[in-house]
């Protein structure tokens, strides 16, 4: 016979309170089921665990042995039980997040941190992607959920969806000492003849082609003197006072020591940052972040890659000076 966890809890209550009658009605079973359960349960065992004589009930000597270990096992059962429910709830498990290098971070870093602080025994593994199609690394497991950020639409493979967490304008970067650092927006023709600092097109062609288009427009081409992998490059070259770039207004938060940030006169190119994940992926630590930022796909709702409807956006704040 295989013995259940019936029988552990029978005699457990039974070996407690050494009394049939009172075990039974701590279970909330009539006194002859208990009785049963404990016959079974020695017969499984292939020992007496529990004597009863004219004194009472009491342990034997194999009972005294079995007793700790009948209360371990009911413990591990039950702990296995609540593993399994907070795991199924999103409580625990692994989450494991990308971000390209085109994403503001300031547009998704505080949407991690709030995730962070609410599921602190969950797992939240970051790590910077390629840049190019995020499908893949979505599809194949690599990540759960990526962040992006394009100057134009999405476009991402069948099996994706996306959501939009971030509209803004990009704005000017300039040293603290710049002539236009006092003021709270300039038109880009005013740096037509100042150097600027650019990312790589080859490492981030979105940010690259906006800077790029938006001074054309303006009239003049930009005289690229630097260029960087990395935002952060970009700022510190602004703060050395060594040329200008322009950064997405969101980046101001990040409060780089010697730099300014105006607002455009013109009409500043915008960008747009999204999340991404695997379409009807129900995994629940994902399901929980997903339904925290109101980002959840509804029931048997289209891929999203080609709509727009039901997107969750946010305004950014407007550029704060340092």
């Amino acid at each position: 016979m295989t013995i259940e966890l019936r029988h552990l809890r029978a005699f457990v209550a039974v070996a407690e309170d050494l009394h049939f009658t009172r075990a039974a009605q701590r279970l909330h079973l009539a006194q002859p089921a208990i009785s049963q359960q404990i016959r079974q349960l020695e017969s499984a065992v292939g020992a007496t665990l529990l004597v009863r004589g004219p004194g009472g009930t009491r342990l034997s000597d194999a009972g005294r042995v079995f007793l700790p270990e009948a209360r371990r096992t009911l413990a591990q059962a039950e702990a296995a039980v609540v593993a399994a429910r907070e795991a199924n709830q999103g409580e625990t498990g692994t989450l494991r997040v990308g971000y390209a290098p085109t994403a503001s971070s300031p547009a998704f870093l505080p949407l991690l941190v709030a995730y962070r602080n609410s599921h602190p025994r969950v797992d939240l593994g970051l790590r910077e992607l390629p840049l190019g199609d995020l499908s893949d690394v979505l599809l194949t497991g690599v990540v759960d959920l990526a962040f992006a950020a394009r100057t134009g639409p999405p476009d991402y493979h069948d099996g994706v969806a996306i959501r939009e967490i971030a509209h803004e304008p990009f704005v000017l970067a300039v040293p603290e000492s710049h002539r236009l650092a006092g003021q709270a927006a300039a038109a880009l023709l005013d740096l037509a003849d100042e150097p600027f600092v650019m990312q790589s097109r080859d490492q981030c062609s979105e940010y690259h082609d906006a800077i790029q288009t938006a001074c054309l427009r303006a009239g003049f081409s930009p005289r690229c003197s630097h260029t960087t992998t990395e935002l952060s490059a970009q700022l510190a070259l602004v703060a050395a006072g060594l040329a200008v770039t322009l950064v997405p207004a969101s980046t101001s938060v990040l409060r780089a020591a010697d730099v300014r940030y105006l607002a455009l006169t013109d009409d500043a190119p915008h960008i747009t940052s999204y999340a991404a994940w695997r379409s009807g992926d129900e995994k629940p630590v994902l399901r929980r972040l997903l339904d925290m930022l109101g980002m959840r796909t509804p029931p048997n709702a289209a891929s999203p890659a080609s709509h727009r409807d039901g997107r969750v956006t946010s305004t950014p704040t407007s550029p704060t000076t340092t």
